[in-house]
């Protein structure tokens, strides 16, 4: 591994809060930063010496970015592995793509820890309605019927990969659970 030393280009997926304050850090140690982020007003846009406007799957904003980088790093988990990997292509990228599927994913997410020793509540994945079903009542939940639309349900996770990477939740069923039947 070679060290990444002050006059380095540091590219950040991710020009938000997190990006602006990593970038500003960076910056004080002798950093070039350049961060791609989908909002050409993002607010890492005025600390950075470049910002890269393309969403979390533009695989070719990502390696346009990556072309001019020494290191590309993340500030945020809704970047697609396809862009990590467009980005790998022309500097190392951390994490990579193998941690951020495991991330991103919870049920992978699930099984790593366990596997790894690490505590975790009770939980089941469900990848059916059925299995749903079968994982409700395993954690002592019980099933809602006709529970309104516009009700949200913080607690019970529908789908492997969070809301703002899988597709909208299908609130057209007329079954719905508790959220305390899944715990996440």
């Amino acid at each position: 591994m070679t060290a990444i030393l002050p006059g380095a280009t540091i590219g950040i997926l991710g020009g938000g809060q997190l990006g602006r304050m990593t970038a500003m850090a960076a910056r004080s140690l002798g950093y070039r930063i350049q961060v791609m982020d989908p909002d050409p007003s993002c607010p890492a846009r005025f600390v950075v010496d470049a910002c890269f406007e393309g969403g979390w799957d533009d695989a070719r904003v990502a390696a346009d970015l990556a072309r001019g980088c020494d290191v590309v790093t993340l500030e945020i988990e809704q970047v697609s592995i396809a862009c990590l990997e467009a980005a790998a292509k022309y500097a190392p990228v951390r994490p990579g793509a193998g941690p951020m599927r495991i991330i991103q994913d919870r049920i992978l997410q699930k099984k790593w820890l366990a596997e790894h020793g690490a505590p975790l509540g009770a939980w089941r994945a469900a990848e059916s309605e059925a299995e749903l079903v079968e994982a409700v009542a395993a954690l002592g939940g019980k099933p809602v019927h006709h529970m309104p639309q516009e009700i949200a349900l913080p607690g019970l996770r529908t789908s492997a990969m969070p809301a703002n990477i899988c597709s909208k939740l299908d609130r057209s069923r007329s079954r719905c659970f508790m959220p305390a039947a899944v715990i996440w």
